[in-house]
């Protein structure tokens, strides 16, 4: 559960990016970007705030510029991603930096129009993918053509400048206090160390924390060294104790009791679910709960959902 919030890199294309990710669980998060998500297949259940909603195969959602989310898949999805800077079009639809959509079932809101909007996701995923000559156009192109069906058949609202000045502010301080966190999970760690960091009083940060990411502090840390015990639990074999060490818990109990609660079993009986002889072709599933597809296995996975699709189109 590392990098909770997050920084969109557009290295392919300079003003978007685009990814398949299998994804078991996702911790609450935050980005500077719109974000649209496109089930390919399973089902997850998004959290965004006090609200939450579950998600079958073929739907599609979005999430806003600097909006705390946290997806939990049922138990596995495959996701399209597409991830899109705030300013993206500002230089021709101003109108997209006050722009809000709303949290709700794509699939549901837009009725007849949904399944053109989601092939139109599919074929400039698989463009994007395949980098033929040229490619970044039609993406560029495609990109504009799914905002365009947003703002013009997806619910949304405008926005104050004010309050989003107030997002960003909001967001640079979670991003910090984040960071602080990664590099000392395993110190006693409390939050007032980062009130005083923050300038703030114990009880509003405390309270800020919790409307940022829906889970306390207390929670977060807890979370975050369960993840880290899971990882040494599977990739080496130091005993419990120096597991609790060095991830923070103050005793072999706490580590107990904090696992079980987070992954359903005992630091121990995790340990012997898989057999360690075997990590190095295991490893990069076993670390992450979340498992980004390469770009040639995204373009196979693309292509057979093209395929499918026309199969499926000729049968009726």
């Amino acid at each position: 559960m590392k990098h909770e919030y997050e920084v969109v890199d557009h290295s392919v294309v300079r003003n978007f990016k685009v990814f398949l990710v299998n994804l078991d669980y996702r911790a609450p998060h935050i980005h500077r970007d719109f974000e649209i998500c496109f089930l390919l297949s399973g089902s997850v259940t998004v959290f965004l705030g006090e609200a939450r909603m579950t998600f079958s195969q073929n739907d599609f959602f979005v999430f806003n510029p600097l909006q705390p989310h946290e997806l939990r898949a049922n138990p596995h999805a495959l996701i399209l991603s597409v991830q899109i800077p705030s300013g993206f079009c500002r230089d021709y639809y101003p109108a997209i930096v006050d722009t809000e959509f709303l949290f709700c079932s794509g699939r549901a809101v837009m009725e007849g129009r949904s399944g053109a909007f989601f092939r139109t996701a599919v074929f400039m995923a698989r463009a994007y993918f395949a980098m033929e000559e040229g490619f970044e156009l039609l993406c560029v192109g495609k990109i504009n053509e799914l905002l365009y069906e947003l703002v013009r058949f997806f619910p949304y609202k405008r926005t104050f400048r004010e309050t989003q000045k107030k997002q960003l502010e909001n967001y640079e301080r979670i991003r910090r206090m984040i960071e602080y966190i990664d590099a000392h999970y395993t110190e006693k760690l409390l939050l007032s160390e980062l009130a005083e960091k923050e300038n703030l009083s114990l009880t509003y940060l405390s309270h800020f924390f919790r409307d940022c990411l829906q889970i306390s502090f207390r929670e977060y840390l807890t979370s975050l060294r369960c993840e880290k015990a899971r990882q040494l639990l599977l990739l080496t074999d130091l005993n419990l104790l120096d597991v609790s060490m060095d991830c923070g818990f103050s005793d072999i109990k706490y580590l107990n009791r904090s696992f079980q609660k987070q992954y359903g079993y005992s630091p121990r009986e995790y340990r012997k679910r898989f057999d360690l002889s075997d990590l190095p072709s295991k490893q990069l599933s076993i670390l992450s709960t979340q498992e980004f597809l390469s770009r040639r296995a995204s373009l196979v996975t693309l292509e057979k959902i093209i395929s499918e699709s026309f199969e499926l189109q000729n049968d009726a």
